[in-house]
Formats: C-alpha cells, sequence, structure tokens
C-alpha cells in the first residue's frame, strides 16, 4: 500500500518522505511506475503548497517488483522571504525610503499600460535652492532636509500612490484612478503642511510644485 505523511513544516528545516509500491509482474510494473508519478506529483504539489524545495529520488529495486520513491523536504520558507526583501531593497532609495527613479519609471509605466485605467495624474516636488544648503550648512544637513520633505509627501498622498525620489533633490508621484479635483486637494494639503512644519533646524523649506495629467 502507499504512505505519504505531510508536515505543515513549521520549526522543520528538513523531512524525509518515502513511499513504497509493489507490483507482480511487466504490466504491474508499468502500473506501479504510474502510481511512483502520481505519488511524486502529489509530493510536489504539497511541497511547493506549503512553500518547500522538492528534491524527489525514485529507486527501482533489483528485482523489478518492488520500487522506492524518496526525497528531502528543505523549507526554504526563510530563503524566500529574503529574496523579497533584496528585491524590496533594490526598489529603494537608501536615503529617503521611498521608491527609486527605476521604480517609479516602471511602476508608472505599467499603470499607463492598464486598460481598466480611467484616469492619472502626476506630480512633481522640488526643493528650492537645495544646491544652496548643501554648500552652506553641508551635506549630512542637506540629506536630513531630504528625509523631512519625503516624510512629508507621505503623508498627503494615499498608500497606493507610488512616491518616489527621482533625483538629488527631486520627488515624483503617480496617482492613479483620481480626479483632478482629488490631486489637487492633496497638493493643497502637501503646500499646507510645508507651511505649517517647513522649518528645520532653523531652515526654512521652500518647494515647488507642479502637475500634469
Amino acid at each position: 500500500g502507499d504512505d505519504a505523511q505531510h508536515n505543515d513544516g513549521q520549526g522543520l528545516d528538513s523531512q524525509e518522505v518515502g513511499a513504497d509500491h509493489g507490483s507482480a509482474n511487466s504490466g504491474g510494473q508499468q502500473n506501479g511506475d504510474n502510481v511512483h508519478q502520481s505519488i511524486l506529483n502529489g509530493i510536489a504539489q504539497a511541497i511547493g503548497n506549503a512553500g518547500f524545495l522538492q528534491q524527489v529520488t525514485q529507486h527501482q529495486a533489483a528485482d523489478q517488483r518492488s520500487g522506492v520513491i524518496s526525497g528531502t523536504m528543505v523549507n526554504v520558507a526563510g530563503w524566500i522571504g529574503e529574496v523579497d526583501r533584496w528585491k524590496e531593497k533594490a526598489n529603494r532609495d537608501a536615503l529617503t525610503g521611498l521608491f527609486n527613479r527605476e521604480y517609479f519609471e516602471l511602476s508608472s509605466s505599467n499603470t499607463l499600460e492598464k486598460d481598466s485605467l480611467t484616469s492619472a495624474a502626476i506630480v512633481f516636488i522640488d526643493i528650492d535652492d537645495f544646491k544652496h544648503v548643501n554648500d552652506t550648512l553641508g551635506h549630512m544637513f542637506g540629506d536630513d532636509i531630504l528625509c523631512c520633505v519625503a516624510k512629508r509627501v507621505l503623508g498627503v498622498f494615499r498608500h497606493t500612490d507610488v512616491v518616489a525620489r527621482y533625483g538629488g533633490d527631486e520627488f515624483v508621484v503617480i496617482i492613479e484612478d483620481a480626479s483632478m479635483e482629488e490631486v489637487r486637494k492633496a497638493r493643497e494639503r502637501f503646500d499646507q503642511l510645508v507651511l505649517q512644519h517647513g522649518q528645520h533646524g532653523g531652515y526654512e523649506i521652500s518647494v515647488a510644485v507642479g502637475m500634469a495629467s
């Protein structure tokens, strides 16, 4: 008979699995091979659903009257999570934590190609006289200004909007499925936020904002 056991893999890095099947003649051998393949497919599906890596081999006994399917299930959930973290890191600006230019260009291209897209707008934000800040107050202070503006932008737009640092002192936001009125209101909230909390270390932050739809 067939005997297979499945474990959800929690707290388990590796698990041996196996199944035996016997056949009495050549016809039975062919049927046995079909059973073996069926078991392999079942194991592969179970492993795939549980986030496991399948390494399964089939061994045939010398007398061709019995077969053994054996293998090892290795939990790769941690590896997959690590790969996802590195992918996310590659899409982010190291200083501000916003999306970077490469991700923004890819995301905006995909957004504009959607058949279901009803409307889209892009908001451009540029810090005024930022070169002067770097030259007179230092690059560390300039980095603080960039992070401050990044937080202001994130606090205004929707979590579904893609907010990115596009260049040195340039930020850009792509907004899909929103009316121009909604975009204008978001810009007004941002302007108000900068006016109320636009100082950092005694420096008055000033930005220029543009929109296109």
